[in-house]
């Protein structure tokens, strides 16, 4: 897809905040819990909303990807652990 055609289907989506994706990600993998996680992987979630509080979600990882989201803003990502974050095809300014 092109990056016109990411941002229209993003936009019929709507925006997410991560909480909300990483419900919707425990919902798809039964049983499991993202925060126990140590490689995360959110691409194509319509997340647009990195809110500092909701980074206690994803704080255990070394692995993060947030790729081809609708994110505009990072927040200092303070996690003690991660070395590697993919925030590719984003809207960050």
């Amino acid at each position: 897809m092109s990056n016109i055609a990411d941002e229209m289907h993003f936009k019929s989506l709507g925006k997410k905040s991560l909480k909300d994706a990483v419900k919707d990600w425990e919902a798809e993998n039964e049983g499991k819990k993202l925060c126990d996680e140590e490689w995360v992987d959110l691409i194509w979630r319509g997340i647009g909303d990195l809110d500092e509080s909701s980074l206690d979600y994803i704080s255990n990882c070394k692995k993060l990807s947030l790729s081809s989201n609708l994110i505009v803003k990072v927040p200092n990502l303070r996690f003690s652990r991660l070395e590697i974050v993919s925030l590719g095809r984003n809207m960050i300014r």
